[in-house]
C-alpha cells in the first residue's frame, strides 16, 4: 500500500521536485547557455520550511560559489539573495554538473524566479513559481482524499467474496465478514494488515495505519483548505471506514485475522 505511506509522508516532507522548468535568458545568446537549466518544484514551496532548487550545467560550466538571485515576479524586485553549493554529479544519470540554491530563509510569499549568474557572464532564469502558506497541504489534501475514496474495497467480486470467509486463526470456522478497507494498489484486489513478514519490528501497518492517520487529522482540527467543512466530513468518513474495517478484523479472543 505504497500509496498510503506516501499519504503519511507528504504531511511533514516537502514534495519532491517533480518537473525540469526549461530556463531561458534575455541577456545573452541562448546559445550560450544550452543545456543550462534550473529545476524547481512545478507545485510550488511552503512558506515555512526548505526551498530550494537544482542548477544544472553541461561539462564546461562552473558555477561553484556563484550568485543567485531570488525575483519577485511582480515587481522585479530582488528579495533574497545567496550562493551555489558546491558541484555534485549524479552518477549513470548525466555528465552535468548540479549545484543547489537555497532560499529557505526567505518567508514571504507571492510568485517568484530564480535568476543565476555564471562566471562567464551568462544568466539563466528558471519559470516562475509560487511560495504560499501551506501550499502543499492544499494542493494534495482534495486529491489525496479522493485516492482513499477511490481505492475502497467495494467493487465486486471481492466485495461478495468478503463477505462470508474462511480464515485461518478462526477456531470455529465460521465465515466471517470481512468486508472494507482499502485495496492494496490500483488494480489489486488484495487488502492487507502488514507485509506479512516475520520480523517483530520494523513492518509497516497498511490499513492500521491509513485509518489511524486520518483519525489523527481529523481530531487536531488542521486548518483545512478554505476550511470547507464538507472535507472535514469527508476526512471522517474516511477514517470511520478504515475503523470498521479494523472492528471487523478483530477476533473475539482479541487478535486479528491476518
Amino acid at each position: 500500500m505504497r500509496f498510503k505511506a506516501l499519504f503519511v509522508c507528504y504531511l511533514s516532507l516537502q514534495a519532491t521536485f517533480a518537473a525540469a522548468n526549461d530556463t531561458v535568458t534575455s541577456e545573452v545568446d541562448p546559445a550560450t547557455t544550452a543545456g543550462s537549466k534550473i529545476y524547481t518544484d512545478h507545485v510550488g514551496y511552503d512558506r515555512i520550511g526548505s526551498k530550494f532548487a537544482v542548477v544544472g550545467l553541461p561539462q564546461g560550466d562552473q558555477a561553484e560559489s556563484a550568485d543567485f538571485e531570488l525575483i519577485n515576479c511582480q515587481n522585479g524586485a530582488v528579495v533574497f539573495t545567496g550562493k551555489l553549493s558546491v558541484a555534485e554529479k549524479v552518477q549513470d544519470w548525466s555528465a552535468n554538473s548540479f549545484y543547489r540554491a537555497d532560499f529557505s530563509d526567505f518567508d514571504g510569499q507571492g510568485e517568484f524566479k530564480l535568476q543565476v549568474r555564471l562566471s562567464r557572464g551568462a544568466t539563466i532564469v528558471s519559470q516562475n513559481f509560487k511560495i504560499e502558506g501551506a501550499l502543499h497541504f492544499r494542493q494534495t489534501f482534495d486529491k489525496s482524499l479522493d485516492y482513499f475514496f477511490r481505492s475502497r474495497a467495494v467493487s465486486e467480486p471481492a466485495w461478495s467474496w468478503d463477505r462470508n470467509l474462511r480464515v485461518v486463526g478462526n477456531n470455529s470456522m465460521r465465515p466471517v465478514n470481512l468486508q472494507g478497507g482499502w485495496y492494496d494498489a490500483a488494480g489489486d484486489i488484495s487488502k492487507y494488515l502488514s507485509h506479512l513478514s516475520f520480523a517483530n519490528y520494523m513492518n509497516p501497518q497498511q490499513i492500521p495505519l491509513t485509518a489511524w492517520a486520518l483519525a489523527l487529522l481529523y481530531e487536531r482540527n488542521v486548518h483545512l483548505p478554505q476550511n470547507r467543512e464538507d472535507q472535514a466530513q469527508r476526512l471522517l468518513a474516511e477514517a470511520q471506514f478504515g475503523a470498521d474495517f479494523l472492528v471487523k478484523m478483530l477476533t473475539p479472543d482479541g487478535y486479528f485475522y491476518i
